[in-house]
């Protein structure tokens, strides 16, 4: 008697361990993460893309949240965010360039709280004039109505007003060829320059059809090429339509936009 509940007892006990790997088992495989990520795009505005921000996403759930950064690798003025599965709440954020840790401290400026629509829409605009948590809206991006990625090439043979005049590039000089987008509206260009020890602005002047050319002082090693506002003589980013990604200057190229 006694040997025969003893094995039931131990069946039984069998039977708890097992149905108890089982769930353990289970609770493993749900909690794995899913690796895949959407993409959302941020359009600032004027008042954003000033002192040289970069940008980034806060993102969260009911399970925890993250930070993202937010890049703009092909220079159309469309910053892209890697959203990781499973976030559905975002805080776009203008972080303060001098660092590249991303938190509240860092952050400048912010919009609302926003969900992440699930309808296909996923560029936000900020609303121009706006700071913080200012009007903004969903729309759909679309690559073909940004500015096409670009390529550097050797700086053409003229470089000077004259078109009749051949001479090497001037060793301080970097170029810009703009594109059938960019020379629309009778824009104007400039470049904004910078380095660990300051910034300046400084006009780009034309040297041949779309080439334009820029002489950079010394010890400026970042460029940001800008298309300006014609109307006014005055370059700083409220008068900026568009610009290049941060870039480094390359004295006697051409950066060539697509």
């Amino acid at each position: 008697m006694k040997t025969t509940s003893f094995k039931k007892l131990t069946a039984l006990l069998v039977a708890v361990v097992m149905v108890f790997s089982m769930c353990v088992t289970g609770v493993s495989v749900s909690a794995a993460t899913d690796s895949s990520t959407t993409t959302v795009y941020l359009k600032p505005n004027a008042n954003w893309t000033q002192a040289n921000a970069r940008f980034a996403a806060y993102l969260w759930n009911d399970n925890g949240n993250t930070w993202v950064d937010a890049t703009d690798t092909d220079g159309d003025g469309y910053y892209e965010v890697a959203v990781p599965s499973g976030y559905n709440k975002v805080i776009f954020t203008r972080m303060n360039p001098a660092t590249k840790e991303n938190n509240w401290d860092t952050k400048w400026n912010q919009t609302s709280d926003l969900s992440i629509p699930t309808d296909g829409k996923n560029l936000y605009t900020i609303a121009e004039g706006a700071w913080d948590e200012g009007n903004g809206e969903w729309s759909t991006y679309n690559q073909s109505t940004s500015t096409s990625k670009v390529e550097t090439t050797a700086a053409p043979a003229t470089t000077v007003a004259h078109a009749t005049e051949t001479t090497s590039a001037p060793s301080n000089t970097t170029y810009l060829q703009v594109n059938a987008n960019w020379a629309e509206g009778n824009a104007r260009f400039a470049a904004y320059l910078w380095n660990d020890n300051g910034n300046t602005w400084v006009d780009a002047t034309k040297t041949s059809d779309n080439v334009y050319a820029v002489t950079v002082p010394d010890g400026y090693t970042n460029v940001i090429f800008t298309r300006m506002n014609p109307a006014t003589k005055e370059n700083n980013w409220d008068t900026k339509w568009n610009q290049t990604a941060d870039l480094k200057v390359e004295l006697g190229k051409v950066y060539v936009m697509a």
